[in-house]
C-alpha cells in the first residue's frame, strides 16, 4: 500500500531517525549500555528493519532507509550485533517466511505472526 509506505517514510521513519540521532551514537537514553527503552524499541524496530530485502525489497526500494535514516540503520546494526541480544533478534529467514505469508494474506484480515511459519527457520 503506497499510501501507508509514504506515510511511514515521511512521518514515522524520520521520528525513528531523530531518536537515534539525538542519542549521538549511544543507546536511546544517551547511555553507554542498553536500557529498557532500547529493548522495547529495538525489538519492535527489528522486524521493520528487516523489511528492506527479500520479499519486501520493493518496500525497501521505496523507503531507502540507508539514505533516509542512516542513524537509525547504524543503531539497528549495533542493536542486532549486541553480544547479549544478537542471538535473540528476529532471524532474517523468519522475517522472509513471515513476509511471504503476509504478502499472500487476505488484505481484509490482519496477518499475525505465526509460530507455524517460523518452524524450520535456522537460528
Amino acid at each position: 500500500d503506497d499510501e501507508k509506505i509514504n506515510l511511514y517514510k515521511n512521518e514515522t521513519l524520520p521520528a525513528f531517525e531523530k531518536m537515534c540521532a539525538d542519542a549521538g551514537g549511544k543507546w536511546l537514553m544517551g547511555t553507554d549500555e542498553i536500557t529498557q527503552l532500547d529493548l522495547t524499541f529495538g525489538a519492535m524496530w527489528d522486524i521493520i528493519f528487516l523489511m528492506d530485502k527479500g520479499c519486501y525489497a520493493d518496500v525497501g526500494e521505496k523507503l531507502k532507509i540507508k539514505e533516509n535514516a542512516p542513524n537509525w540503520v547504524a543503531y539497528m546494526e549495533r542493536f542486532r550485533a549486541h553480544p547479549i541480544l544478537k542471538d535473540h533478534c528476529f532471524i532474517e529467514e523468519a522475517s522472509e517466511a513471515h513476509g511471504i505469508r503476509s504478502r499472500a494474506w487476505n488484505k481484509d484480515e490482519k496477518c499475525q505472526l505465526s509460530l507455524d511459519v517460523l518452524k524450520g527457520c535456522k537460528m
